[in-house]
């Protein structure tokens, strides 16, 4: 009950509220007690609009360019941070998912000289150390090509609102 008043007071005030923004009249002039139509209107200058599908497909064939093209270009240097922070830990997770394979499987021989067999001397624990760094080179995997698709779609969304209109104006009007 309490709700439905409340609704009813903030339509009524929303709806009873008038435009105060001062609209100029472009292209009037004011003579004497009448307005005046100028011949010289002013040229509305048309906005570049960004074509989403072009943006995207820029994006996926070059990352960070359909962000070029959306004249976004301080988000070029993000894509390629994260991309190359990914690619890293792909090559880094891959290298240490490497070495203890290696020492995993000379852990059977009793000769070996492998410094993480020395380190490590239970097998079991090599073997979850391997198996651990394997999931986390996947998981980088995932995330490099999450970064890549969120490029593009990045810029295609980013094309799409490229001149959303924002305005000072936020009355509420019902039609």
């Amino acid at each position: 009950m309490y709700l439905g008043a409340v609704l009813i007071l903030c339509l009524t005030r929303t709806l009873s509220q008038t435009d105060t923004l001062a609209k100029p009249d472009l292209g009037m002039e004011v003579i004497g007690d009448s307005l005046v139509r100028d011949t010289v209107f002013p040229v509305e200058e048309e906005q570049w609009q960004p074509d989403p599908k072009k943006a995207l497909w820029f994006s996926l064939a070059v990352p960070g360019l359909g962000q070029i093209y959306n004249r976004s270009w301080w988000k070029t240097p993000l894509i390629y941070g994260g991309l190359g922070v990914s690619i890293w830990f792909i090559r880094d997770n891959n290298q240490n998912y490497k070495d203890f394979r290696t020492a995993y499987s000379e852990s059977f021989d009793p000769n070996t000289d492998n410094e993480l067999v020395l380190k490590y001397p239970n097998q079991e624990s090599l073997r979850r150390i391997r198996d651990i760094y394997y999931k986390r080179y996947q998981l980088s995997i995932i995330a490099t090509a999450a970064i890549y698709l969120m490029n593009g779609i990045e810029a295609y969304v980013d094309a799409h609102l490229k001149n959303f209109e924002i305005s000072d104006d936020l009355s509420l009007r019902w039609a």
